[in-house]
């Protein structure tokens, strides 16, 4: 029984946290650099990927997907189906191959998020052939995956003392 409040308390903890790196990414002023703002969510389930469970991981990375999705440009479900994929295939990996350390987290997350803005812009701007939309690529969707990219090492880290904090008052 006292397992199962400790698992209802990390899912918590990772839903607040969620809810507010959703209200920091939407929020307008709020970490804006030149009108850039990072995608907080996305290093944000990258390195819970890394640290939970396969089960988890795939259902917490539809709700992430989902809130994404919500002040999203793209079609509504876009992040929420890339997500459950890619975080699925990352938690594969560091159960199996790759251990979860602030530079894998960093390299995965550049990755990831480079991946899923040039699919994502590619079907919103260049199958449509839209004029000057290189420019657009340049001056907001990738300063936004740099600065994205940046912000994973501080989640990472959060991330890992949430999963580990609450394993280790488990065992106590």
């Amino acid at each position: 029984m006292k397992n199962k409040w400790y698992k209802f308390y990390k899912i918590l903890c990772y839903v607040l946290v969620a809810v507010l790196l959703y209200t920091l990414q939407n929020t307008h002023f709020i970490l804006s650099i030149n009108g850039t703002k990072p995608m907080l969510l996305i290093p944000f389930i990258i390195a819970i990927a890394m640290f939970e469970s396969l089960t988890f991981t795939a259902a917490f990375s539809v709700f992430v997907g989902f809130l994404c999705d919500i002040m999203s440009f793209y079609t509504y479900g876009y992040y929420a189906m890339v997500l459950i994929i890619i975080c699925g295939t990352i938690n594969i990996l560091s159960q199996t191959y790759v251990k979860p350390t602030p530079i894998n987290a960093i390299i995965v997350t550049a990755i990831i998020i480079i991946l899923i803005q040039t699919l994502a812009f590619f079907f919103a701007f260049g199958i449509k052939d839209i004029s000057n939309s290189s420019i657009i690529y340049k001056k907001h969707i990738l300063p936004m995956c740099y600065y994205t990219i940046i912000t994973s090492l501080p989640l990472y880290y959060a991330v890992k003392y949430i999963s580990i904090k609450i394993a280790s008052e488990r065992d106590i």
